[in-house]
């Protein structure tokens, strides 16, 4: 079996003869770095370009039957793969260096490994848990293609499982704090010992991989969907910190006056078109901005909108757009009048203060002392 480090000795040697000045930092990681390699692993070697040059010392070939890629990375994307912008953080977290141009290019280099290690403090959860979040939301789109490709030899739908997985445990690992150290097929063992899983998730897991009934799959997704969202749910309420009414609501009620205006308007001409598109803007910008005060997210997105409406449920304001209705829109009109006589109350009850000027003369003062 050859002993690839070998190869690591020869780039490190031509690197320091020919591209010293063109490239900053060489690394190799995976099984090599972790002592795990066998006779068909391959050695995963990338470097850091600091010129135009240096980009031409990455290469491919086979040696021995076996495939070595020796591939450059540049500054901004080890900043995005530190950042957890990819779930190939231990590239960077886990590697052996084995050349440096300067001090400087190293210790810029350890940063980035710092900044992983940073992210994965339990005081810092807020960071991770939002990749968690925003990777949630790519899970229902490949559900929906997986559903269109309904026979399970199809590859699509094969691809579809394939795809669905990773996007959960790279979900599950934000959630966790953590970061594969394993390629995929060889990280399970990491992903079920993860702490923060939902009941039976080993199970449904199998179920995907194995599992030969296509209904049996997809309402398998399904409930991994629920139980996840469930999960981050919680996890996000408990990363909520309200914020004070004057940050969110400052200069508001002046903004969305016209607002309720068009809406009196729609319902005295019996524009339903135009009462439900002001209506429904009205009602929901109110909600996300009562969400945004109490969690400081701005409409969170594993909180769909029968979550969101308690927020403004607790208010007891009106929900105008119950009162919808193209044969009559009187009621609505009478609603939206309370909810804008409430809403004002509930800006004055939080110290928010209103600007409004009744002439030119006083709004041309207003504007000399500005």
């Amino acid at each position: 079996m050859p002993n690839l480090l070998k190869i690591v000795d020869l780039i490190s040697e031509k690197i320091n003869k020919d591209y010293f000045e063109d490239i900053a930092l060489a690394a190799y990681y995976g099984s090599y770095a972790t002592g795990t390699f066998n006779e068909k692993s391959d050695i995963d070697i990338f470097f850091i370009p600091k010129t135009e040059r240096g980009w031409k010392m990455g290469d491919c070939f086979i040696f021995q039957d076996i495939g070595i890629d020796i591939f450059p990375i540049s500054w901004d994307r080890v900043e995005s793969i530190s950042d957890f912008d990819e779930s190939i953080c231990s590239v960077i977290a886990d590697c052996k260096i084995f050349f440096s141009s300067s001090t400087p290019d190293l210790a810029k280099f350890k940063g980035f490994q710092k900044k992983i290690k940073y992210y994965m403090q339990i005081e810092n959860k807020a960071f991770l848990l939002n990749k968690a979040v925003d990777k949630f939301q790519k899970i229902y789109k490949i559900l929906y293609r997986m559903e269109k490709s309904v026979v399970l030899k199809d590859s699509a739908f094969m691809t579809y499982k394939h795809e669905f997985m990773i996007a959960l445990f790279e979900v599950y690992a934000h959630l966790n704090q953590r970061y594969f150290k394993s390629g995929w097929g060889k990280n399970l063992n990491e992903i079920f010992n993860f702490k923060r899983l939902p009941a039976e998730f080993e199970k449904n897991i199998n179920i995907l991989l194995e599992g030969k009934d296509v209904s049996n799959v997809i309402s398998c997704c399904k409930s991994l969907i629920e139980d996840t969202e469930e999960i981050l749910k919680v996890d996000m309420e408990k990363s909520f910190i309200p914020k004070k009414a004057e940050e969110v609501f400052n200069g508001y009620y002046e903004e969305i006056k016209s607002t309720f205006n068009k809406i009196i308007v729609a319902c005295d001409n019996n524009d339903y078109e135009l009462a439900f598109f002001t209506a429904t803007h009205l009602q929901t910008e109110i909600t996300k901005l009562l969400v945004l005060q109490a969690t400081s997210f701005w409409n969170p997105p594993v909180l769909d909108y029968n979550a969101l409406d308690r927020f403004y449920s607790a208010q007891k304001f009106p929900d105008i757009l119950s009162k919808l209705n193209r044969e009559n829109l009187s009621e609505l009109q009478v609603v939206v009048s309370e909810l804008e006589q409430k809403f004002v109350s509930f800006l004055k009850n939080n110290g928010i203060t209103f600007k409004s000027f009744e002439s030119f003369e006083s709004y041309q003062q207003y504007l000399e002392l500005k």
